[in-house]
């Protein structure tokens, strides 16, 4: 008999059960980023991926939960970290990769729209960064680097806005999700063997 499709998701190694859901949560970002260039918006929007946060805590939580139940019962803290902390660091380089492509071949519609939202944007704070010391300085600054739409200055920045924040929600599931051991003597236990198919 085959077995369900909601099983692929499940996987005895914990490297494997990392990668199969860092590929699910990159495949929702490109499609965020698809709706996000069809509305005319900017996909380069530093904002975005504090917006698109709650998703990727999300993926990350249900991999903690279904490899506990389907595989490791006795998971505790460390490695229920290892998994997540390996999912976030999968999932925030593949995005970095892509989106540094994007401007790469992305076309100038999309580089233009990457200049006029942000210019609006700082236009918006113009009079609050003045009154800071060298304000005017940092506002011409932040003017010239949003007209240079750089690949890899692009990808730096959200390799550290996608995996510091899924580090932080990978760190928060494995602390609630780690097996109970308030003696602190019982060793991490192997995973069991995956469940037989009926």
């Amino acid at each position: 008999m085959a077995r369900p499709w909601w099983r692929w998701l499940s996987s005895p190694s914990l490297g494997i059960h990392a990668a199969r859901y860092a590929g699910l949560l990159v495949t929702l970002n490109v499609v965020a980023w698809a709706v996000v260039a069809v509305a005319g918006d900017n996909v380069f929007d530093r904002r975005l991926p504090i917006l698109l946060f709650p998703l990727g805590g999300f993926v990350i939580w249900v991999a903690l939960v279904l490899y506990r139940r389907r595989r490791d019962t006795e998971m505790g803290f460390g490695r229920g970290l290892k998994l997540g902390a390996l999912l976030a660091a999968l999932s925030a380089g593949a995005l970095a990769l892509l989106l540094g492509l994007v401007v790469l071949i992305g076309g100038q519609t999309l580089r233009q729209r990457h200049v006029t939202s942000t210019l609006a944007m700082l236009e918006a704070q113009r009079t609050r960064l003045e009154t800071l010391p060298d304000g005017r300085a940092v506002y011409a600054a932040q003017v010239a680097a949003a007209r240079e739409l750089n690949a890899g200055a692009v990808a730096v920045d959200e390799a550290i806005r996608r995996f510091l924040p899924a580090v932080l929600a990978a760190l928060l599931g494995a602390i609630l999700l780690r097996k109970a051991n308030p003696e602190g003597t019982e060793p991490e236990r192997a995973p069991r063997p995956p469940k037989e198919v009926e």
